[in-house]
């Protein structure tokens, strides 16, 4: 598949200039048709590009905008909260989470690929040291079939026929 080149842009976000940012343009995107979204902000590795552009994340920290090579993720659990989560570049909030934060390796430096000792549902360990992608983009759960069905079953999940999903 080609794809288009990316146009390079100034991007902004919260107050954060981005110069010279490559951006790539999407108006159709495979299995997300119905989904309303404005686009999508790749925090994947270098390698994940196509043409080997910076990714916004890497260019913060080259051009010195961002304090820490780091990002963090603040998921609300609360469904009717006016805001659903916060994307923070350069540090972490505290005041989000409780205990210390444990960082685990990455072991394929093409996404957030890491090894996860076991899968848990309540007392019920469904699968152990599986890989795992952190991809805050996506809802789904994607794995071997047996420890997806494991996952399926330990939490009640049943099969929608209209989308060939459980």
């Amino acid at each position: 598949m080609e794809y288009p080149k990316p146009s390079f842009r100034l991007l902004q976000i919260d107050g954060i200039a981005v110069v010279h940012q490559a951006f790539g343009d999407c108006t159709d995107v495979y299995g997300m048709s119905s989904d309303a979204f404005d686009g999508i902000l790749g925090l994947g590795y270098p390698g994940a590009t196509s043409d080997g552009e910076k990714l916004v994340f890497y260019n913060m920290w080259s051009l010195s905008l961002i304090p820490q090579p780091i990002f963090s993720f603040y998921l609300n659990p609360d469904p009717t909260a006016a805001s659903g989560g916060e994307l923070i570049f350069g540090s972490v909030d505290s005041t989000k989470y409780t205990g210390a934060i444990v960082y685990i390796p990455v072991v394929i430096q093409m996404y957030w690929e890491f090894i996860m000792a076991s899968v848990q549902v309540e007392s019920t360990i469904v699968t152990s040291s599986a890989y795992a992608v952190t991809d805050t983009g996506t809802s789904l759960i994607l794995g071997p079939t047996p420890s997806v069905a494991a996952i399926n079953l330990a939490l009640g999940g049943t099969y929608d026929s209209s989308s060939g999903m459980i």
